[in-house]
């Protein structure tokens, strides 16, 4: 599939590979400050050129280290460099020996709590205040330098992570640095790719410190972030005798009292990635919505379940649950079409009614948001945002298939339980419909011959790249407006 496949790993991991540079290839703790704030220090000057002023607040640890490391670099450049801090007596031992250079270079300094009259005027800060291995809530001294980091209205750069996110889960510690870009270190974290992370890393680059390859093999990721390439195509090339009955045949259950509009937009999706046919089953009232809004669609009014036999006869899919409601109809059939032997992409109510009526299967794939996962897994959205990734392995236990947990770094996971995040995207797809799309490109892709477990890597880059594709310059998208992109894309 040509797929790019980036590893991910956890913090305990990051922990092992440094303990393993340190052991291996005797690279102490020291050593490899010095490369962090060689690292961002170039990627400071290559991202802000302009900036000759820069100040960095520093904490206790070895996040701390980098940033008095980066100090004493920035000033030999010939920039003018503040730094803020807990205070001396707090500094670990390897970052002090870099706290007190700064010392004896004459870098302005000063101790916590910064008052309004004492922020300098700088072009850019840095933050170097926590790094990954916060546990807790953010309080006191450091809550204060973060919220008043983040009211400076200037360009920050992280060090390693955002300062207050959770790099193991993506969640906020109480209050964390909503950084410009972040520089991380030696492997990419979870909680920088999903959840909260996102939002609060701003673009985020990436740099091994030159840890030899050799090292890495000897720590499985946690994940795998997929990235395609653009010069390579997801799909063959079509013949030049291809006919529709070669890209498979999309049978799209849903459509109940009032909610046409899903289905329509499953059906639009499922055409433009790419499928040969699409049937649309539902409400025979819809009929002439469907009919108008997308024509090249067959569109079959169905009452009764029994309806659905000839229709699963020619299909080569399923997209189960847009706009399938949670009526005695809606229950009908979605108990008859898991009654087949086709591969069903379930989403929306499908869902839901899955929940309530709990089975296993090595067919489907699941495609919940949070809210929806929250119902399979009889717990709320918060636990599931939580632990994303606990919760994404978690469906694929309890329900078997595949699995998708939907959100900013959708999370997905095959029936091999490898896992994969997806980092594209974009806040203006933040609207109604946007899942029936997604449940329409899965159905097209495994119509033209590709397993679920292919489908779903591809299909979720292809719908969020097209989502930021459509979103440029705008504030947001509709769902329909992925459909040009979405071709083109694929």
């Amino acid at each position: 599939m040509n797929g790019i496949e980036i590893p991910v790993y956890q913090v305990q991991d990051i922990y092992t590979l440094e303990n393993l540079a340190k052991q291996k290839q005797n690279i102490p703790d020291r050593e490899l400050m010095e490369r962090a704030a060689k690292a961002a220090f170039d990627y400071l000057q290559a991202s802000w050129p302009q900036a000759k002023t820069i100040g960095i607040l520093c904490g206790r640890g070895n996040n701390g280290g980098d940033g008095y490391a980066l100090a004493l670099l920035a000033q030999k450049a010939g920039l003018k460099v503040f730094i803020g801090h807990e205070g001396a007596e707090v500094i670990s031992k390897e970052p002090a020996s870099f706290y007190q250079k700064a010392c004896q270079n004459n870098v302005a300094i000063q101790h916590f709590p910064l008052s309004q009259n004492t922020w300098p005027k700088v072009d850019l800060w840095v933050d170097a205040l926590l790094g990954i291995g916060l546990k807790h809530k953010v309080e006191g001294l450091y809550s204060d330098a973060i919220k008043k980091l983040n009211a400076q209205a200037l360009p920050v750069l992280s060090l390693d992570c955002p300062s207050g996110l959770d790099s193991a889960h993506g969640r906020v510690l109480g209050v964390a640095v909503h950084a410009s870009a972040t520089i991380t270190f030696i492997g990419l974290k979870v909680g920088l790719l999903t959840g909260c992370g996102p939002s609060y890393c701003g673009h985020l680059h990436y740099t091994s410190l030159s840890l030899p390859e050799a090292l890495y093999q000897q720590v499985p990721p946690a994940l795998m972030q997929v990235e395609y390439d653009k010069e390579k195509p997801l799909l063959a090339p079509r013949k030049a005798n291809a006919h529709k009955g070669d890209f498979g045949h999309v049978l799209i259950i849903g459509g109940d009292e009032g909610m046409p509009g899903a289905p329509i937009l499953a059906a639009n999706a499922a055409f433009a990635s790419g499928a040969g046919l699409v049937t649309v089953a539902t409400r025979p009232e819809h009929l002439i919505a469907v009919t108008a809004q997308r024509p090249e669609a067959l569109v079959c009014g169905v009452q009764d379940p029994k309806q659905l036999k000839p229709l699963l006869a020619r299909a080569t899919v399923i997209v189960l649950g847009p706009g399938l409601g949670q009526s005695a109809w809606s229950e009908a059939l979605f108990e008859a079409a898991l009654k087949t032997t086709l591969p069903v992409i379930l989403d929306a109510d499908a869902l839901n009614l899955l929940a309530k009526h709990p089975k296993e299967s090595e067919r489907w794939l699941l495609t919940p948001h949070p809210g929806e996962a929250a119902r399979l897994l009889n717990t709320s959205v918060p636990e599931i945002q939580a632990d994303r990734l606990h919760a994404v392995k978690q469906l694929r236990h309890r329900y078997g298939g595949a699995a998708i947990l939907k959100g900013s770094g959708s999370l997905m996971i095959n029936t091999q339980e490898q896992v994969f995040v997806c980092s594209r995207g974009h806040p203006a797809m933040a609207t109604a419909g946007m899942g029936d799309a997604l449940s329409g490109v899965l159905g097209g892709l495994v119509a033209q011959g590709l397993s679920l477990n292919e489908a779903m890597p591809v299909g979720v880059y292809a719908h969020a790249y097209a989502g930021g594709k459509a979103a440029e310059g705008r504030r947001s998208v509709l769902a329909s407006d992925l459909n040009v992109y979405l071709s083109r894309v694929i």
